[in-house]
């Protein structure tokens, strides 16, 4: 039996750059952002009812976003851009973190999470 491959990827963080919210002509519907995770700025791309559900979130705001990878290039001054993006198609693959859930990770220097005084980084 051949095993079948999940491409899954699942980030908590806190949103880096304000969301851009677009419709195109056709109705669809696209909210792109990036999510702070440890040391790495992870760019996310929700679209139609994933879109709707996190096209209010704002800076500083913590995440939960589970999508599927895909990677995707473009001609930029004549030269070959790669990007990888996190896809989420269902409105269930993003959600805003309660605050009551526990407090705003702190970022340190070195772009990792600071440890609390329980020395819980978030």
């Amino acid at each position: 039996m051949k095993m079948q491959q999940v491409n899954s990827h699942h980030i908590i963080g806190e949103i880096a750059y304000p969301p851009k919210a677009k419709t195109f002509d056709s109705g669809s519907r696209i909210t792109e952002f990036s999510v702070k995770a440890n040391k790495s700025t992870l760019r996310v791309k929700c679209w139609n009812e994933a879109a709707d559900a996190s096209a209010d979130f704002k800076v500083g705001d913590v995440v939960d976003v589970t999508g599927e990878v895909k990677n995707r290039s473009y001609e930029k001054d004549g030269a070959k851009v790669w990007v990888t993006e996190t896809v989420v198609n269902d409105a269930s693959g993003v959600a805003l973190m309660p605050q009551e859930t526990g407090p705003k990770i702190q970022w340190g220097d070195d772009g990792r999470p600071v440890p609390d005084a329980d020395g819980v980084p978030f």
